[in-house]
């Protein structure tokens, strides 16, 4: 609220507003042309953090932050870049500035109810202190943790009182990168010189990020000064604001603001903490170095540039090399809290958590798959089968405990409760809940069991005597239900009358089309040439079937007019003459009422030979 405030005050005075601290995303909203931040936005941070999650395929990330603008400033960003990677915030943790150790006690007591194991801390050095004492005190700082804190945190844990950091071992960070060159030695050096000279009881000491953010933000704004080139002091107008200022009498407005805003944002140098530039009054700075506090040290174990992603290192010019940082070389380098030896998955089955529950079809078919019985003596349901087998199996492959229980979908009675699909809208369409980070693990170990030995017994146990009975038998028994060729014997007789009645209907008709051919009373020609005129009509009407009625193909006939391919032979051919006699020409496309005088003269010359 302050940062904003101060930002809508310089905007209505004309006057340049400039931050090295204000880091919060919202204040991005303000769109003013006279707040310059010359820091790293909280939302350059946040994919440098889900390309750690991604990294080591944690499903499920928790962020704790201040409830305040700087707190909530980030956490839409961060939501939406570990969307991007697969990663889902199941909760959040909110913590009050002001909190108790009694307050974050019970923050945290409900974190550890909960499955998940990696958390995003994002607040301000004391406070977290506060918070890490806290899940120190209440066993959360071992073994299967995961946490990440904001660089807010990393950038300042050089800086943090040993006791404190007794507590964040193990933790990761991400933190602002600074090149080391020989300028920010020699200002350090100086720095240090001056800082112990005021404060000569204070001897470990060091310039932060924040500390050369400033220096740098100085020497811009002394060269935007120079570049208007002030001749005598700053001058102000009266404004007519309406402005809900406590003097409005006395609320002015810059006269040179303007000039001075637009020279600060044409400024670049190399500054001590890196290339300063702005950009719509953003300083341009984006690599992040991935720290792990181990013991009372801070290792840096990678880098993320929004170039290449993470890499293992970076070349002289402050750009990554294209060695891409593989897993096993980052884990490597890891101290993780309570020192496990492997990586933490990210979540766990908390000891007082429910157990999982499977819902059980009950069936009275195909019992060997799953079968429901319930002693009435007793009460007591047993749940067996080749499905319940199987389950059982991939459960026992889990490098973890996994409680569950077996829940048949049956009314008080033992009948069924529904159908299948009942069953599932039980559980809202899923087996699983959604983004439940059981889900690969369970698929991963239900493969390994069918592929590997412990699937042969499981089959033989279940279905010993069709496995028999296709031994002694030399092939494969079907049951009951199964489908050979001899159960399509309907659908092959259909389909072979269809064709044959298809094909006797066929040839009738072409025969009673064109019977004037075998039948002519006045043609001399032999048997065999008219069945070879028939089959040449019958080749010729395929051919324009698939020609259609283009130019040139065959006879085409339109109006009053007939035209003959030249191509085409027929009319002179002997046995093609056979197209003769009083009778109508066919309506087939062959012969037409012009055509018919020609042919009936070619066989009366003809017969005049004989």
């Amino acid at each position: 609220m302050q940062a904003s405030f101060v930002v809508n005050l310089g905007d209505r005075a004309n006057v340049p507003i400039v931050s090295f601290s204000a880091t919060s995303p919202s204040l991005t909203s303000l769109q003013s042309s006279y707040f310059f931040r010359i820091a790293q936005t909280d939302s350059h941070q946040v994919q440098a953090i889900s390309a750690i999650v991604k990294n080591f395929a944690w499903r499920q990330v928790v962020p704790i932050y201040v409830d305040n603008t700087y707190g909530e400033g980030i956490i839409p960003l961060l939501t939406d870049a570990l969307h991007e990677v697969g990663a889902h915030v199941p909760h959040r943790c909110v913590i009050p500035p002001s909190a108790t150790d009694e307050q974050i006690g019970n923050e945290l007591y409900k974190l550890m109810t909960m499955q998940t194991r990696v958390f995003i801390v994002h607040m301000l050095p004391k406070l977290c202190s506060k918070l890490f004492a806290k899940a120190k005190e209440i066993g959360m700082m071992s073994e299967g943790y995961v946490w990440i804190v904001t660089n807010g945190v990393a950038n300042r844990l050089w800086s943090m009182h040993p006791v404190i950091l007794n507590s964040m071992q193990g933790v990761l960070g991400v933190e602002t990168y600074v090149r080391r060159t020989k300028e920010l030695q020699e200002f350090k050096m100086r720095w240090k010189k001056q800082f112990q000279q005021d404060n000569p009881a204070i001897m470990e000491v060091d310039v932060d990020v924040f500390g050369l953010w400033a220096y740098d933000a100085t020497f811009a704004l002394a060269l935007a000064v120079e570049e208007v080139g002030f001749n005598a002091s700053l001058g102000f107008r009266k404004g007519n604001s309406s402005f809900n200022s406590t003097d409005l009498d006395t609320f002015k407005v810059s006269q040179d603001g303007s000039q001075l805003a637009q020279a600060l944002s044409s400024t670049s140098f190399k500054g001590i903490a890196g290339d300063f530039s702005l950009k719509d009054g953003q300083l341009q700075s984006s690599t992040f170095k991935i720290v792990n506090l181990n013991r009372y040290e801070v290792r840096t174990i990678a880098y993320w540039t929004p170039e290449s992603g993470m890499v293992e290192t970076l070349n002289s010019t402050n750009t990554s090399t294209p060695s891409i940082l593989r897993m096993f070389n980052f884990e490597d380098k890891i101290k993780w809290p309570g020192d496990p030896l492997f990586v933490p998955r990210g979540w766990e089955i908390p000891t007082k958590g429910k157990k999982l529950r499977i819902g059980v079809p009950v069936k009275f078919a195909f019992t060997e798959f799953v079968n429901v019985t319930k002693d009435s003596s007793t009460n007591k349901t047993d749940v067996t089968g080749f499905s319940i087998d199987v389950f059982k199996a991939a459960v026992k492959l889990l490098p973890y405990d996994l409680p569950f229980e077996l829940i048949p979908f049956a009314k008080p009675d033992g009948t069924s409760a529904g159908t299948y699909n009942d069953l599932v809208y039980e559980v809202y369409l899923q087996v699983f809940p959604r983004h439940s980070p059981l889900v690969p693990d369970i698929s991963r170990a239900i493969l390994n069991v069918t592929e590997g030995e412990r699937m042969k017994k499981i089959e033989s146990k279940w279905f010993a005597q069709e496995m028999d009975r296709e031994d002694n038998s030399g092939t494969p028994s079907f049951s009951s239900g199964s489908l050979g060729l001899e159960s399509f014997w309907g659908l092959f007789l259909i389909v072979g009358l269809t064709s044959i009645l298809a094909l006797v209907i066929f040839a009738a008709s072409f025969l009673y089309n064109h019977r004037h051919i075998l039948e002519h009373p006045n043609s001399r020609a032999s048997r065999w040439r008219r069945i070879r005129a028939m089959i040449r009509i019958f080749n010729e009407k395929d051919l324009n079937s698939h020609k259609g009625s283009q130019q040139g193909d065959g006879i085409a006939c339109g109006g009053d007019e007939v035209k003959a391919s030249p191509n085409s032979n027929w009319l002179e051919d002997k046995d093609l003459r056979l197209y003769e006699g009083q009778q109508t020409p066919s309506t087939t496309g062959y012969s037409s009422p012009e055509i018919v005088p020609i042919i009936q003269l070619a066989i009366l010359n003809e017969e005049n030979k004989y």
